[in-house]
């Protein structure tokens, strides 16, 4: 059985990511650190969020 990643948590995961290179660019530490907090929560409630999605039975 495969087990495919929640699209809109996928997503959400990628927004942060892109938010995390930009923060990165300005230096804000905070901003970095809450960041990374909320990408770190939604891995840990999204299947399949830290590999290609697929998941052995």
């Amino acid at each position: 059985m495969t087990i495919r990643p929640d699209p809109p948590g996928v997503i959400a995961m990628q927004y942060l990511m892109w938010a995390l290179e930009y923060i990165g660019k300005t230096g804000n530490l905070e901003a970095a650190h809450h960041a990374r907090l909320a990408l770190e929560e939604l891995r840990k409630c999204t299947p399949g969020s830290t590999d290609t999605g697929e998941h052995a039975p």
